[in-house]
């Protein structure tokens, strides 16, 4: 990031902070009432901020206190910035997973020649915390698996998060699909973490649904509404 450019994402987390502190619009006083934000040294803290040159707008991102959404603020950004429109977004994880209780973690690889962002190897111990309500151990892994995901921004959309994994399968067509007699699962999930008040949802389109037909690959949407009720 140049300077010029690093001056200009601060003047826009200036903007959406000034609209957080001061709540000069409706919504932003009935979203934010009880459900406070992140702050780091007293200061709404920015996950990301998301351009849009077509339509002369940007969004910044808050991470909401104990929650996996996202208090955004959009602006304009010409022909001055300043507040557009306020909500809700979800947070969203998309990736690729392969995984197989029979066939280990080196021979998934070499299925699909990614490097994989996480991995699992069969009978590995499973992490503690997964188990912290009993207070025993947990069970190891019953499965090997690996996981593809190129872009792990919770804040990003989740139709072009699958978007660009899609590209980045497609670019290894060769391998995919993979051979029915293999006994491998195969699949894209989508993790939607959203508020209770304002669930928008997935949409794909048929282009979408063909490609991930072609590479013959599972969808797995799990969709997780949270937060308080909305304020009077």
């Amino acid at each position: 990031m140049d300077r010029n450019e690093d001056e200009f994402h601060q003047r826009l987390k200036a903007a959406a902070r000034n609209e957080i502190e001061e709540r000069s619009f409706a919504l932003t006083r009935q979203l934010l009432d009880n459900q406070p934000l992140e702050r780091e040294n007293g200061v709404p803290l920015v996950t990301g901020i998301i351009l849009d040159e077509d339509s002369g707008s940007a969004a910044v991102y808050f991470p909401v206190q104990n929650e996996y959404y996202f208090f955004v603020v959009y602006l304009d950004t010409e022909p001055e910035i300043k507040p557009r429109f306020m909500g809700m977004s979800p947070g969203t994880s998309v990736y690729c997973e392969l995984s197989s209780e029979t066939v280990d973690l080196d021979d998934l690889k070499r299925l699909l020649p990614i490097e994989p962002d996480r991995q699992r190897q069969k009978g590995s111990p499973r992490p503690i915390r997964s188990s912290a309500s009993t207070g025993r151990t947990p069970p190891p892994y019953t499965f090997s698996a690996l996981f593809v995901e190129p872009d792990k921004r919770r804040y990003a959309d989740a139709e072009a998060k699958l978007e660009s994994l899609l590209d980045l399968l497609e670019r290894h067509a060769g391998h995919l699909p993979l051979p029915d007699a293999l006994d491998v699962d195969a699949f894209i999930e989508i993790a939607y973490y959203g508020y209770k008040e304002e669930m928008n949802g997935i949409h794909l389109d048929a282009k979408t649904m063909r490609r991930l037909a072609a590479l013959g690959l599972e969808l797995d949407i799990d969709l997780y509404a949270g937060g308080p009720d909305l304020a009077e």
